[in-house]
């Protein structure tokens, strides 16, 4: 790709004193808050056309821009204003609403994970509960969803919890001090950014000032929000009780502690704040989200580099968190793992960065050495491999960001200076030190009346703010160095790092920034009068202190290639004094605009045009341009010469050059129509289905099931009769819309014919210069089979097959399987008890009906096994000598068992099982008959024989163990 080269710099025009706009007149009545204009998202059109410009003119109305001084009256009075409470109300609200969200879910994973950890542990809570102490689940007395809720709360604000006991009455707080304390969770993030969402949602429609009206109200969120979480730590503590033999302890965490109200201030305040910032700086916008996106984009420096920094790092580390989670889980095969993805994050993807950026993770305990987690510790096994790659993304991440911010110097010259370096590093060594003691660490205190004091602290080792600082200093020196002339040298990537240059800020935004300002509101309180140089000045300065200029009027907006605009001049921009100035903005531009104002003025940067390093112009303190313009078209090429001979030789390489290029082409176009096109990729498909071998068709088109469930699509279900379909051939193929193709096949199963289709899509490439085509919806159908509880199993096409290789149901009910068009046989699998009670297998068809209905029935060795089983039941009972004997379908009674002696039992009739019941595994007998001979005392004392007859009907339950039938009799 060609690379144009960058216009030269615009000299710089005379400075011209501006005009004083005639519409800058106090309002009668002096608003409380200045009104956010009515801002609408422009980022996607094109440049306006530059309109004729008119006469100055006294303008009739006021411009759709306020600009205007903005009233202010006594602070106090504007922070209880209805529209400054509402919306610190709405922030309060949301912030603790979302906190409440996740909370809400990490407690009921807390309730069952607990309830879970009690059922396990059934054998230690049965000998707690035989040595008096109570059962396990009691232990945890008062333990209820509040309590859980109100802990995710205080753990997610990465709040402290102290410990307070008593034994026997006796309270021992003043024996010992235990203070524990987690990272910040995923309710403290939800906490900031709804505080953030709801501050920004209603300070933008109110027009709330950010200094100071903003930034107290802040404030008051955070305060607010602390007080309610002390208050909730205090009424709801964690407690545990223990009692045995009259004599009780318990324990409870409160998590009402100074930390927590310092932390809760903290990260609902921080929400708030930004919220309020962002209303002011980026009012352009639906919600918070998309205005942290728009202000990051427009900003410049070393915040810029920041910001970036935390978001690439953010996102990269994040998607490494979640994997690593599910890998935990799928490598303890407990899928109840991934619950504490509210627990370990942000703090999972906080230790992999800190891994990746050759940091370490160290759990210091006291009187001990310090234990590190790194890529260099030693004991790390295959580990270590995991946290090279770690390594290996945080670097190419790190070069990406420095990338981006090289586009970026490239561009906006002003900050591309050794004398800026050092301000990212040193607020990456401030943020890491604030991550480290407040965010990303778990610590535990204890303080013993007779041991002393003990501290245990897990998270990022103390010094890793140096290597972060380190890390922000070689994105620095990439960007400053050979990382211009990397951007340049991938011309094809440029829209990679595009991204990371400035986006101008809206002359609308700018106007309302500027008339928000503190100064702007004081002056609003003086007498209306035509504003001084002075005032011109301040108002200069507010406006370039956002990164845009006036020259982007906001009526009659020029492209850049007509008018080159001077670099935004900020507070901090290097001389500023001696920059170009802005072009003068006339009364007849500050009208009603004609055209609506865009929200990102047209910069040449969003381009995939790259300019050369050695072609932008130098930097100067004169002259600190924006991005160089770039030619809108080539220029006109000179008046032809004769040709020379070496020109002539030229142009016949060229045109050998040119000719093999061609030969290529059509090889290339004859190669990707046949062998490599759509079409060759359908038959090779159609005709593995075809031939039965259907692994050849998984590796075409991945059926997308488990491995379980892919039995039928093994060549063993294509080896019986008739199994395949037969003249398959493909018909036609479509485009669809989205670029995927709709092939048309047509085959025969069981001589009917059927039509069907399947889709494709392009996947990848062959060779780096041939689409790789892959089938998208495969040809799956699907058979469903009606079983029986008692069915022990099927065969398919004489595969067998289970409750695991269908797709949904069990024994019992409908089993689902995936085949592919064909026929399939269905037969039960018989055993030596268990037969099919139909008229054998069944076949069915995908192109017809595709549903199969089987029975089984009991086998004559089933009833006679269990007709043994009972009978030797029965003998066992006719061995007692008791007229009632236990667990006996029979018995005699006797009113006084001191008048019957010699009792024995016979069975005169045995019954007979006459009804099985495979589902239920339940069968019954006919009646059969038991005798009992016994000797009874007369009155006289005298004995006297005598027998008694039982009717015995049984009916019971059996199961099947192999070759072994299991019985359990019972009577009615």
């Amino acid at each position: 790709m060609a690379i144009p080269m960058p216009a030269e710099p615009a000299q710089a025009e005379p400075a011209q004193a501006e005009p004083a706009p005639t519409n800058y007149q106090p309002a009668p009545e002096q608003p409380e808050a200045p009104q956010t204009p009515d801002f609408q998202d422009q980022s996607a059109a094109g440049p306006v056309p530059p309109v004729q410009q008119v006469p100055p003119v006294q303008p009739t109305q006021a411009p759709i821009i306020n600009t205007q001084a903005i009233t202010s009256n006594a602070t106090v009075k504007e922070l209880t204003a209805p529209a400054v409470l509402q919306t610190a109300g709405v922030s309060l609200g949301i912030g603790l609403g979302s906190a409440v969200v996740i909370a809400l879910i990490s407690a009921i994973v807390c309730l069952a994970g607990s309830s879970q950890a009690f059922s396990g542990m059934g054998q230690f809570s049965s000998v707690m509960s035989y040595s008096g102490m109570g059962d396990l689940g009691s232990m945890v007395s008062g333990l209820n969803f509040f309590q859980l809720l109100v802990m995710s709360l205080i753990m997610g604000v990465s709040g402290a919890f102290s410990l307070s006991a008593s034994a026997a009455g006796i309270s021992l707080d003043s024996l010992a001090n235990v203070s524990l304390s987690m990272p910040v969770g995923l309710s403290g993030v939800a906490l900031m950014v709804g505080a953030a969402f709801g501050a920004y949602w209603f300070a933008q429609k109110s027009g709330i000032r950010f200094a100071w009206t903003g930034a107290i109200s802040a404030a008051a969120v955070g305060l607010v929000t602390s007080i309610l979480y002390l208050v909730l730590g205090a009424v709801f503590p964690l407690s545990l009780s223990v009692a045995s033999g009259g004599y009780g302890a318990s324990a409870s965490l409160v998590g009402a502690t100074f930390r927590t109200f310092l932390m809760t201030f903290l990260i609902a305040g921080l929400g708030a704040l930004v919220g309020y910032a962002l209303a002011q700086f980026a009012p352009d916008s639906s919600n918070v989200f998309i205005a942290a996106w728009r202000w990051m984009h427009r900003t410049r420096g070393f915040v810029r580099t920041i910001a970036e920094s935390v978001m690439v790092y953010a996102v990269v580390f994040t998607v490494i968190g979640v994997i690593a989670l599910i890998a935990m889980a799928i490598s303890g095969k407990d899928p109840s793992a991934l619950a504490l993805v509210f627990f370990l994050f942000p703090f999972l993807p906080i230790a992999t960065f800190v891994i990746g950026a050759l940091g370490s993770l160290d759990v210091t305990i006291t009187g001990q050495q310090s234990t590190g987690i790194s890529v260099f510790a030693s004991g790390m096994g295959n580990a270590r491999w995991v946290f090279v790659a770690l390594v290996v993304v945080f670097i190419i991440a790190t070069l990406y960001i420095a990338l981006r911010a090289a586009a970026r110097n490239m561009y906006d010259r002003a900050y591309a200076e050794w004398k800026h370096s050092w301000k990212s590093p040193v607020a990456a060594l401030v943020a890491w030190l604030v991550i480290d003691f407040a965010v990303a660490s778990m610590n535990v205190t204890a303080s013993v009346s007779t041991q002393g004091s003990f501290s245990a602290a897990f998270g990022p080792a103390m010094w890793f703010f140096l290597v972060a600082a380190i890390w922000a200093f070689l994105v620095e020196v990439v960007a400053l160095t050979f990382g211009p002339t990397l951007v340049t040298s991938m011309p094809g990537l440029w829209k990679v790092f595009v991204g990371g240059t400035v986006q101008q800020t809206p002359q609308n935004v700018t106007d309302y920034v500027a008339a928000c300002s503190p100064k702007k509101a004081n002056a609003a309180q003086q007498p209306a009068q035509q504003p001084s140089e002075s005032d011109t000045a301040s108002e200069q300065a507010s406006v370039d202190s956002v990164g845009t200029t006036p020259a982007a009027t906001t009526q009659t907006w020029q492209p850049p290639t007509a008018v080159p605009m001077s670099a935004p001049i900020g507070p901090d921009t290097p001389d500023a004094a001696n920059a170009t100035q802005p072009i003068p903005v006339t009364p007849a531009q500050q009208t009603t605009p004609t055209q609506q104002i865009p929200t990102a003025a047209a910069m040449p940067a969003p381009t995939d045009q790259v300019p050369p390093t050695d072609q932008v112009p130098p930097t100067t303190s004169a002259t600190a341009q924006m991005p160089p313009v770039i030619p809108p078209a080539a220029p006109a090429a000179p008046k032809g010469k004769p040709l020379t001979a070496k020109q002539k030789t030229g142009i016949i390489i060229g045109a050998v050059v040119v000719g093999v290029i061609a030969v290529l082409g059509i090889a290339y176009a004859v190669l990707n129509a046949t062998v490599f096109s759509p079409q060759s990729v359908a038959d090779r498909y159609v005709a593995a289905l075809s031939s039965g071998d259907y692994e050849e068709a998984n590796n075409i088109a991945n059926p997308q099931l488990d491995q379980d469930q892919r039995l039928l699509l093994t060549n063993k279900a294509a080896q019986t009769e008739n199994a395949t379909i037969t003249n398959a051939r493909v018909t036609g193929i479509t485009d669809s819309a989205d670029g995927s193709k709709l092939v048309n096949v047509t085959y025969t199963i069981g001589g009917e014919p059927v039509n069907d289709t399947f889709t494709m899509a392009p996947y990848g490439s062959q060779f780096l210069i041939f689409r790789d085509w892959t089938v998208t919806t495969p040809l799956l159908k699907e058979i469903t089979v009606s079983t029986d509880a008692a069915t022990p199993g099927l065969t398919i096409n004489g595969v067998e097959v289970g409750e695991e290789n269908a797709v949904s149901g069990s024994f019992g009910s409908d089993l689902v399987f995936k085949v592919y068009p064909g026929t399939y046989r269905i037969a039960v699998t018989e055993t030596d008890f268990i037969t099919d009670s139909g008229d054998g297998p069944t076949t069915v068809s995908t192109n017809g009906s595709t549903y199969a209905y089987t029975s089984v029935e009991a086998t004559d060795a089933l009833v006679q096994a269990i007709q043994d089983e009972l009978d030797a039941q029965l003998q066992a009972c006719a061995a007692s000598t008791e007229g009632e004997p236990e667990g006996c379908p029979f018995s005699m009674y006797t009113f006084s068992e001191d008048r019957y002696r010699n009792v024995t039992w016979s069975i005169t009739e045995s019954p007979e099982v006459d009804y099985i019941d495979l589902g239920s595994g339940e069968f019954m007998t006919s009646g059969g008959e038991a005798t009992a001979t016994y000797e009874y005392r007369q009155y006289d004392d005298s004995w006297e024989p005598d027998d008694y007859t039982d009717y015995i009907y049984v009916y019971g339950s059996f199961t099947i163990d192999g070759d072994q039938v299991n019985v359990t009799m019972d009577t009615y």
